[in-house]
This record gives C-alpha cells, sequence and structure tokens, in this order.
C-alpha cells in the first residue's frame, strides 16, 4: 500500500499518534537525494495511481513556500535559474539572491523555428535547478562549453547525481480572466500557468538513445483555468488522475491548503519512451503549444507531438564542434531516422540546459 493510501485509511488527521504523524511528514522534509531513494520503486514499478502520488508529493515539496531574498517564494524560485549557472564563473548562494524578475530563457517554441521571435507574447519560461544539480554541472565545468568538451573527451559521461530535480516554469500576465487565483510572482505582474518537473532516481543507463530502463521521473502540472487544457487532456495516452482526496491531503501536509496550488493538476507522468503502447505523449499546452496538431487553437488539436522523455534523451553534445544538437521533436521509440541524427553526438543525461547554454 503506497503512502497516500495508508494515509488515506486513517478517518481523520487527529487520531494520528505524533510518531505516525512525523513519519508521515518524513516524504516533506526529507532531502531530494533521500526522497528519490525513498520512493524510487513507486515511482518506476507503481501504478499509474501511485505514479500520481509522487507527482503530486514532488509538487508540493518544490512549492513549499520559505523565505529567501526578503520574499516569500516557492522552492524552486529559490533555486540557481539557468543564467545564474551557466555563465563563467557561477557563484550562486542559496537564499542571497534577490530575483527582482523570473529568469526568463528561449522557449522551446522558438527554438523549434516555429513561432516569430519578435512576437513570441506576454508568456515565458525560466528554468531552475537543485543545488545538487547546480553543483554537479559547476564542479565539472559543465556550464561552459570548453568543460564540455574536455568532460566528454575524457571519456566520462554525464551523470547527474541521484535527487537532482530541474523545473521548468511558465509564466503568463497576471490580473487576466484566465489566470485569475493562479501563484504569482511576487511583484504581482506574473502568474504561475504550469511546472515541469524532472526528478533523477536512478542512475541513467549508458544507452540513453534506446534504453527502457527509467532513470528521471517526469510530471507536468498545469493551472487548472488554462484554454483547452480538458481537451489536450484527451491527447494523452494515460489515464488522468482523478484522486482528488490524496491532492488534498499532500497539500495540506506541505501547508499549501487552501492556497493557490489547489488550483493545478498533472498531466501525466513519464519513465521511459511508453510503455505497451502507450504513455507516449506528455506536455503543457503553452510550453509544448509548437508541437499540436494542426498548430491553432489548442482545442482544435487532432494530436500532440510532445514527449518529455524522448525529447530529453536526445540532448547531446558534438566534441568536435563543441556545440549541442538542435531539437527534434520525437515521440515514443526513437526511430532509426532519429537514431541517424544523433551519431556523433554523446548524451548529456537528458539535460537540454546544458546543450543550450554551455558556451
Amino acid at each position: 500500500m503506497s503512502y497516500i493510501s495508508k494515509l488515506l485509511s486513517l478517518s481523520t488527521a487527529a487520531v494520528l499518534s505524533l510518531p505516525t504523524l512525523a513519519q508521515a511528514q518524513d516524504w516533506l522534509t526529507m532531502s531530494d537525494a533521500d526522497f528519490a531513494m525513498a520512493y524510487v520503486d513507486q515511482a518506476f514499478g507503481g501504478s499509474p495511481e501511485e505514479r500520481y502520488e509522487v507527482a503530486w508529493m514532488l509538487f508540493a515539496r518544490v512549492n513549499q513556500q520559505i523565505e529567501s531574498g526578503g520574499h516569500t517564494l516557492s522552492t524552486w524560485e529559490t533555486w540557481p535559474s539557468d543564467p545564474d549557472t551557466f555563465q563563467p564563473s557561477p557563484k550562486f548562494v542559496l537564499g542571497q539572491v534577490k530575483r527582482e524578475s523570473p529568469a526568463f530563457v528561449t522557449s522551446k517554441a522558438v527554438r523549434s523555428g516555429m513561432v516569430d521571435t519578435k512576437d513570441v507574447g506576454v508568456g515565458k519560461e525560466e528554468v531552475t535547478r537543485n543545488m545538487l544539480g547546480y553543483d554537479y554541472i559547476v564542479g565539472h565545468g559543465l556550464n561552459a562549453a570548453a568543460g564540455v568538451t574536455a568532460y566528454l573527451s575524457a571519456g566520462n559521461m554525464v551523470q547527474m547525481p541521484i535527487g537532482s530535480v530541474e523545473i521548468k516554469a511558465r509564466w503568463e500576465a497576471a490580473n487576466t480572466p484566465e489566470t485569475e487565483g493562479a501563484y504569482l510572482f511576487y511583484s504581482g505582474q506574473y502568474a504561475l500557468t504550469g511546472l515541469h518537473i524532472m526528478v533523477k532516481m536512478q542512475q541513467t543507463p549508458e544507452a540513453v538513445y534506446t534504453s527502457d530502463d527509467p532513470s528521471w521521473f517526469w510530471t507536468t502540472f498545469e493551472f487548472d483555468k488554462n484554454p483547452g487544457l480538458a481537451h489536450a487532456r484527451t491527447l494523452i495516452d494515460q489515464p488522468h488522475d482523478s484522486a482528488t482526496a490524496a491532492r488534498a491531503a499532500i497539500l495540506q501536509q506541505a501547508g499549501l491548503g487552501g492556497s493557490p496550488f489547489e488550483m493545478y493538476s498533472p498531466n501525466g507522468t513519464q519513465i521511459t519512451f511508453e510503455e505497451d503502447g502507450a504513455f507516449k505523449v506528455l506536455g503543457h499546452t503553452m510550453m509544448e503549444d509548437f508541437a499540436g496538431v494542426p498548430q491553432g487553437p489548442v482545442v482544435d488539436w487532432t494530436s500532440w507531438n510532445s514527449s518529455c522523455h524522448a525529447c530529453h534523451a536526445t540532448a547531446s553534445w558534438d566534441i568536435k564542434t563543441s556545440k549541442g544538437n538542435d531539437m527534434p521533436e520525437p515521440v515514443g521509440k526513437l526511430t532509426a531516422q532519429d537514431l541517424e541524427n544523433l551519431e556523433g553526438y554523446t548524451p548529456l543525461d537528458f539535460m537540454w540546459p546544458i546543450a543550450f547554454n554551455a558556451k
């Protein structure tokens, strides 16, 4: 029986003894590495419902509210961003960085060439990572192109530490009917419309492009009022999460009950290219809008060619040119053409930020 199933079998929180409560809350207070090791079996071997429980716990963990830089922020907002990480001399100190605005990055839509870069709209994205991932990247010189090439040329494999967490957030303009009720950036200017969460829970196999052995756990949460969301979820080939009691229990324990985070829910989870022909599609309606077919409003899509695992599996580096590869749009197992296009490229352990930002 999974953690949440056990929790919900109790009549009320009031009947929990102090030792039981302490044990029940370990999932919230343990380190990212300890969480990954404690829940890897549920994440990679559990039912879809049990995987959603892991997704909700991760969502609650990264959104715990803490004081940082003079503001109350979600935990993930206090972590080093791409600009903090990929610079000549990174010197990030947790809790001492004042965020005047989100650290926006170039969106995948723009990178895909399907959006005019001069008119990207208000919605923008940012990427942050926990200190475990930051320390690995900076400590191995993977924040610069010369460092990546030197590391790989020496025969090393990029192997992010177990417990590494990467976040990609989508911000839209606040104070609109579509974003009413969403979590806001502290300035009130931006509303959070979704999060991609990826967590390293097991060592990555060497055959990154073809192996079905899971290493990263993926989940995507969207703001429930995002336009076309209900329709988009009909295009995702896995069961939809309906465990509202489990959601309430997790958010309550994280101190997020009654908060804007009650207005978010997951599109799904993913652990490999596909599972028995399903679980191939996972994305966010705004961050992966370029993958909707036909291009246009979400409600008009007839298919959605978006996969967190398949896309990130192709993140790789050409040692000869000291550059990352271009972003493809694979769904499911990589095709023979995909593999041919990747010849000469060395995998980066699913880390597009290295391929995009190491200069």
